[in-house]
């Protein structure tokens, strides 16, 4: 559930950024924005490998041998799911500025709708 709904904070973000202006040009230009896009997308996608790993090694596995081999795999990755959402919500929070934390927004290619 975590990397779903990490992923779509990303997705929010790119298009937040797509569409907002700062300074004269669009906020996804600036190399801040981008390095933060860039951890996010990083560290979401080394935390999705490994999930994807994980869940094929349980799928080759008997339940017992599973269960005696995946224990300390998985808890390594739920840790690195807790950090990487806990590193996505923060730099889409610096991304988004006030808009982060006041508002539920969905932006579209289109047009922004805010729910509080």
């Amino acid at each position: 559930m975590v990397l779903g709904r990490s992923r779509r904070i990303i997705e929010e973000t790119i298009l937040w950024a797509n569409t907002r202006e700062a300074f004269g040009k669009k906020l996804i230009n600036q190399p801040v924005i981008q390095s933060h896009i860039g951890e996010m997308v990083a560290d979401f996608q080394a935390t999705y490998a490994q999930y994807e790993k994980l869940t094929g090694m349980y799928n080759t596995m008997s339940k017992a041998e599973a269960n005696a081999k995946l224990g300390g795999p998985t808890a390594i990755l739920k840790y690195k799911c807790t950090r990487m959402s806990t590193l996505v919500s923060d730099r889409a929070t610096q991304v988004l500025g006030g808009r982060g934390v006041s508002k539920y927004c969905r932006t579209t290619l289109n047009k922004t709708e805010c729910y509080n």
